[in-house]
């Protein structure tokens, strides 16, 4: 196998959202399989991707100039940056994943000569590369679309952005820690500390507390589960804008001692927190790249109950295809997580195997063999 010298472009800086998720477990998967890789992010972002970065390993890290508009000398800038290091480091592959860094990765490849791969990265059906006539010529010129799923990958071929010969898909990872066991211990001590009573169930919801991710529709859910399982708590693990609202409305409907709001949590609380949980649930009424907490339910084996938006059905392992039900439809989430809590075993199997199929395409392991093949044909 080749060694090659990655090169990621990247503009997102304020949140943690899919595409510096992806973006850096790429860059960390493809260094694991002995590549050199660096990262470009915003000046802006550094707070953001850097211990993130680092954290798994990525060492070469550069800010760089960032301007949206092709007419500003800040966007030249830019590109002359991006170029230097293509020139000086040697680079082989150029990978974007935004519509702006697309446009600068290739005026920096103008006139370049070896040329490196353009490759564009897809990680949500609502950010696909644009169709006008400036964005046409910058397709053609892109030499792969590497996607997070095969939904997306259909949908570039279905819109005609790139023939299927240029589209790949290269399955999301996750880090290490959600693969290893969680000590008895570690979660009891969780349990006592949310204060959920001795030998209670546990149904729980992670992500940020915003109408997207209906969290109403999940203490409605709540209210309905209790009066058929009383000894069941519930756990919101997250915080946002709508926190306020979910309060008051747990208030009315007199579930104060049922539920359990954790705010924002780290990952060595997480861990624990997903390991008490005997059902797992994620619904929001969209969703348009990966599931990221869905996928962190199925590495930690929690049986899960999931609306069929985004890329689940891209996701989902064999025989955990009854977990998935329509969205927005109340009366099927009650009905599935009531069957989950009513036959344990078969839930816990159904986690198990999920598990399974997660260690085997979702680590980064399994993403840099990929990403290394694809970069190289």
């Amino acid at each position: 196998m080749r060694r090659l010298c990655v090169l990621y472009v990247m503009d997102q800086h304020r949140q943690y959202s899919s595409g510096v998720w992806h973006t850096l477990h790429s860059a960390a998967a493809m260094a694991r399989q002995g590549h050199r890789v660096i990262v470009h992010y915003r000046p802006k972002g550094e707070a953001l991707i850097v211990p993130r970065a680092e954290k798994l390993g990525i060492r070469d890290l550069r800010p760089y100039t960032y301007s949206k508009s092709r007419f500003s000398k800040e966007f030249r800038a830019a590109a002359a940056e991006i170029g230097r290091t293509i020139t000086e480091e040697h680079v082989n592959v150029v990978q974007v994943s935004r519509g702006v860094t697309h446009l600068i990765a290739d005026q920096a490849l103008r006139n370049l000569m070896p040329r490196p791969i353009l490759v564009r990265a897809c990680n949500s059906t609502r950010r696909l590369p644009k169709k006008t006539w400036l964005h046409r010529g910058l397709n053609r010129r892109t030499d792969s679309f590497i996607c997070m799923g095969q939904g997306i990958a259909d949908d570039l071929v279905r819109r005609r952005v790139a023939d299927s010969k240029r589209v790949s898909v290269a399955l999301p990872a996750l880090d290490e820690d959600f693969f290893q066991e969680v000590s008895p211990g570690e979660v009891e001590r969780v349990r006592k500390e949310l204060g959920v009573p001795e030998g209670h169930r546990v149904v729980g919801i992670l992500g940020t507390i915003e109408p997207r991710k209906r969290v109403k529709a999940f203490v409605e859910m709540a209210a309905r589960v209790h009066s058929q399982e009383p000894d069941v708590q519930f756990l919101v693990v997250g915080d946002g804008p709508e926190r306020g609202e979910i309060e008051a409305l747990i208030r009315e409907k007199d579930l104060e001692d049922l539920f359990c709001l954790t705010g924002r949590v780290d990952r060595r609380e997480l861990l624990p927190i997903l390991g008490m949980m005997d059902v797992a649930v994620y619904i929001p009424f969209e969703s348009t790249g990966p599931s990221r907490a869905l996928l962190e339910y199925w590495a930690m084996g929690v049986p899960s109950v999931a609306a069929d938006v985004g890329l689940v059905r891209d996701y989902v392992c064999e025989g955990a295809e009854h977990t998935i039900i329509p969205p927005c439809d109340a009366d099927a989430l009650c009905s599935r997580v009531i069957k989950m809590l009513g036959d344990p075993g078969g839930a816990q199997g159904t986690g198990e195997a999920c598990r399974a199929e997660m260690s085997n395409h979702f680590t980064l392991e399994a993403l840099g063999k990929r990403l290394s093949s694809l970069y190289q044909s």
